[in-house]
């Protein structure tokens, strides 16, 4: 009977903390996504919202997209790539990390070019070669990059 009644301890205890946990998720991220004219003239506050963020969620895309946005915008070109670094050693075999770096938003303020995001959807396909997003996103990159040079 004890163990019984420790083991309805323990699911009630995990449902109120992964609910929880859901709210300050959802939370952070409406703060992300609004602005005052305060904070566009110092982000530095919002800043440490999207690291809680990523604590919380490793690959929370609103906040690696705020804080890469963020320091582009500072002109902190090795932030970024801090970040990138910090993404990828957290997850490990995950495909994931490579995917929100190559995204067009993230590429454009780390200054990317084609040979730079295929070289890290590479890495990504190679961490899981039957994560199809990751091949979607190779062949698209690779046609892309084609049609450029075939323009010039």
């Amino acid at each position: 009977m004890r163990f019984a009644f420790f083991i309805y301890l323990v699911l009630i205890w995990n449902t109120t903390f992964s609910q929880e946990k859901e709210k300050d998720i959802k939370k952070w991220e409406f703060e992300l996504t609004h602005y005052t004219s305060d904070e566009i003239k110092n982000p530095e506050s919002k800043k440490h919202i999207a690291w809680k963020l990523l604590a919380l969620d490793g690959l929370n895309r609103k906040a690696v997209n705020y804080l890469v946005e963020m320091y582009g915008r500072l002109r902190q070109k090795d932030s970024i790539h801090k970040l990138f670094r910090y993404l990828i050693e957290n997850n490990p075999g995950s495909p994931e990390p490579y995917l929100l770096i190559t995204s067009e938003g993230n590429a454009y303020w780390a200054g990317l070019g084609y040979d730079e995001r295929i070289a890290y959807l590479k890495k990504g396909y190679e961490t899981n070669p039957k994560h199809t997003k990751t091949l979607y996103r190779l062949g698209e990159l690779y046609y892309k990059k084609f049609l450029d040079d075939y323009k010039r």
